[in-house]
């Protein structure tokens, strides 16, 4: 699934004027001196609200370039199975958050091993709210947080994903991918024990 137009816009939050974030030739359109804040994609308002609420509102950020809180949820796996959202992100500059829910944690963690851009990985479903903005902080304030590395699944476990998700069957992904049958269910079964079992992976498949 590529960034689509709507999802490839930017605004900031940083002040209540909402600017879309241009760049021409890889800078800054500059509108105000306010913190670059942002949430991509903007389409879920109760996760905009959240992070207004818990953290523009509470915290500074002392990062020129700004950050953008990225809503790493089940229901947006279809945008982050290829790289087209890291790739536009990170033309911005801006530093990226990944607020994940638990089962999208082996992909989160498998961008945060990819991209230098990604400098957190936020867990709400696992942290209480000072644990979290204790994170932010030290985002906020130019670090790159250590992060769980496991479970992370592996570059060929993401395009065998990309396929199931796609409805191919084994056959055909084998076929696609240059390898035997076996081992694409063997990819399937190191998928299924990363993601914890068939009903998480039933989830993932319902959100085609």
């Amino acid at each position: 699934m590529a960034v689509s137009n709507s999802s490839g816009m930017l605004a900031c939050m940083g002040c209540g004027m909402g600017c879309r974030i241009d760049y021409h030739e890889g800078n800054y359109l500059r509108v105000c001196n306010e913190s670059k804040l942002a949430v991509w994609p903007d389409n879920n308002q109760y996760f905009k609200f959240a992070i207004n609420e818990m953290i523009f509102k509470q915290q500074r950020c002392y990062l020129a370039d700004g950050v953008v809180f990225v809503d790493f949820s089940l229901s947006n796996i279809l945008m982050f199975i290829k790289d087209e959202w890291l790739e536009f992100l990170s033309r911005t500059g801006m530093a990226l958050v990944l607020v994940t829910d638990k089962e999208m944690l082996p992909i989160a963690n498998y961008w945060y091993s990819q991209s230098n851009a990604v400098r957190a990985i936020l867990q709400p479903q696992e942290e209480d709210a000072d644990a979290l903005r204790k994170k932010v902080r030290k985002v906020f304030y130019g670090a790159s947080l250590t992060y769980q590395k496991l479970p992370r699944v592996t570059r060929r476990e993401m395009s065998v994903l990309d396929l199931v998700l796609q409805g191919k069957s084994v056959a055909e992904i084998a076929g696609q991918l240059n390898c035997q049958p076996k081992s694409i269910y063997e990819y399937k079964a190191s998928l299924r024990r990363k993601f914890g079992g068939w009903q998480t992976l039933r989830k993932l498949k319902l959100c085609l």
